[in-house]
Formats: C-alpha cells, structure tokens, sequence
C-alpha cells in the first residue's frame, strides 16, 4: 500500500469506523438525559389510533428511514419516504394525527417551508420530533418555537447512524432499559469484532480477488447504505438466479436475520442454492449457525447476546460492511477505491415472493 493511501484514506477511515462506536454511546447516553421529557412528549402522541409517522429529511437518507421504520408499532401507519416537501397533499392527512420526525439533514429555508406546509395542512393535528446536534440551528429555533415539537439534542456531531440509533431509542423510550442492554450489547459486540474479528476480513480480501459486490437482507437488513450503481449489484427481490454477469468475480454477503423461523430457513435455502450456483458467499450471523457455515466460503460470528427481533443488530452488520469496504480498498491500493465505504456499500434487499 502506498503511502499516500495510507496516511490520507485508510488510517483515517479505520479511525472514523471505530469513533462511530462512542457515538453511539454518546447518544445513548443522551437520550437517557433526556428520558423523562421524551416520554412526556411522545407518549400522548403513541396513544393516538390513527396515527401517520413520517419521516422528514434529504432523499439521500432513506437508508436511515429503511433502517428504522420496520421496528415501529405495527398497528401505526409508518411512511418510509422523506417526500413531504414533493407532494405534501398526498402524504399528510389533516384528520389524523401525525408526528414528523425531522433530522438536521435539510437547508434551513427548506426547513422552514416544510414545517409551514404541515401546519397548514394538518391545521395543529401535528407534531414534531426534531433530532438534532446543536441548539443554534434552525431545526432547533422551529421545535423551540412551538408548543406541539420536542427537540432532542445529541451531545456530539451525529452521522447517519447516529441518528438512526436516536430515533430507536426515542421511540423505546417506555422500555428504555431493555433497549440500552441490546444496544450496549450491539456497541461492545461490534467492538470486539474490530479488535479480534477483523482478520478474517483481511484473509478474505486476500484470498479472493472479488471486483463487485452484493449485500443482501431482509425486512430492515437491505436499508442500511445507499449505493454506487457503477459498481454494485441491483435490488435483489424474490430469487437471485441473475444476481451477477458471469465474467465478474462478485461475494455476496448475507446479513443473517433472527426475526422469524421461516426466515431462517429461507436463508438457508438461500446459501445452498448460492452454493449449487458456485457463488462465493460471507455469511455474517449475530451467532453461530452451523448450518449456514457449512454452506459458505466466509463466515463472521458476532456472538451478540440478543438477537431475536434486535433493532441494533444491523448497525453491527455494519460495521462488518464498512470493514470490509476499507481492506478492499487497501487491497486494491487505489484511493478512489474509499468510495466503497459507508455510503456507497449497497445492502440489497431479498425478501419471499409468497411472504
């Protein structure tokens, strides 16, 4: 690896990759701060039979929508699509109650005119949950402003992730404790594989000389990064008999899931149909999973305590991607090869046909 790479990119980049980790328990920490009035806020609102949730941000963030809205009320309208501002008439509803929950992603006039239209459309039927890292910024002055926003204020400058792991816990804040065991969990277990796991992923690398890449979950799995359509696969829906042209040397990497039985069994379908085909497969698992280790070329245990229905378990799925993104790179020795870390890593979504 040249110098240039390695003093400009990816000692850096490694360094981001684990910082983000005390971010996260920063903002833990933070809404633990703030519990008392989170509650005070949402848990009216939670109340409310017809309620719409919308999420309100930069299209570029629909990854953090993706990420979080699968783990909302089942029973409550989630609308997964930041599009409030293309077609405001079509997404509120002036006679059912809606929460927005706004991030510190949107120019502030843009903010401001957002905030003006669901005003007037939802004439006071609407609330505001602003997320936000400073006090001196426009998403702030507008939840200050009214009596019907509540403005949660991280304690550090926040990247995507953090603003998912906000928003989960914001929206756990009735069983606050029970989500801090699972995300500390997420944090240390994440932690532990950048410390002694991480080796497999330069062995991996090294041994298999891959030039594209598919990411592939389930339900909340395939919504963690956006992609860079020059070099990465498409959305993968049902099979994935035309998942790559035969002349590209692609690893497929499978975020394990734990949700459901059926869904374990379909993904172990999944690897050994991948197998018959003589795909190269990561399989990345919360725990152990003899079976699916059989049936794959590369396997990374995370061994997290809890993982039945975990809302944090893909943020450790990520941190496995972006490790991997950055030892490609290296391995290439090719600064433009960074690009495959963080935004642009794609996690593909692949879900049952007859669901």
């Amino acid at each position: 690896m040249n110098n240039t790479l390695e003093e400009k990119q990816a000692l850096q980049t490694a360094q981001e990759i684990l910082d983000q980790l005390t971010g996260w328990k920063d903002t833990l920490k933070a809404v633990h701060e703030q519990h008392k009035e989170i509650r005070e806020f949402l848990d009216p609102i939670l109340e409310h039979e017809n309620l719409d949730i919308l999420f309100l941000g930069a299209e570029k963030e629909e990854q953090l929508i993706n990420a979080v809205f699968p783990y909302m009320d089942q029973t409550k309208q989630v609308l997964p699509r930041a599009s409030l501002l293309a077609h405001p008439g079509t997404e509120l509803d002036p006679h059912r109650t809606t929460l927005i929950v706004c991030f510190e992603n949107l120019k502030p006039d843009v903010l401001k005119e957002a905030f003006g239209q669901a005003d007037r459309i939802c004439k006071g039927n609407v609330h505001y949950l602003c997320i936000t890292e400073k006090k001196s910024g426009m998403l702030y002055e507008l939840a200050r402003e009214r009596d019907n926003a509540f403005a949660f204020v991280s304690s550090h400058p926040m990247e995507w992730s953090d603003q998912i792991v906000a928003a989960l816990l914001c929206f756990s804040a009735d069983h606050l404790a029970d989500a801090s065991i699972k995300a500390e969990d997420i944090i240390h277990r994440s932690r532990h594989f950048l410390d002694h796991g991480s080796d497999q992923i330069i062995d991996l690398v090294k041994s298999y000389d891959f030039d594209e890449l598919a990411f592939i979950g389930m339900d909340t799995l395939h919504g963690l990064a956006s992609q860079d359509k020059a070099r990465f696969s498409s959305i993968v829906e049902g099979e994935i008999y035309d998942l790559s042209s035969e002349e590209r040397k692609m690893l497929v990497v499978l975020f394990l899931s734990y949700n459901d039985a059926k869904e374990k069994q379909y993904e172990l379908d999944l690897v050994r149909n991948l197998k018959e085909k003589g795909k190269t497969v990561l399989a990345v698992s919360a725990q152990h999973d003899e079976a699916v280790k059989d049936n794959v070329r590369y396997f990374v245990d995370l061994g997290v305590r809890f993982v039945k229905n975990n809302e944090f378990l893909p943020l450790a799925y990520l941190v496995v991607a972006q490790t991997l993104a950055l030892f490609k790179a290296v391995e290439m020795d090719e600064e433009d090869e960074m690009a495959l870390l963080g935004s642009a890593v794609r996690v593909c979504r692949c879900e049952r046909k007859n669901k």
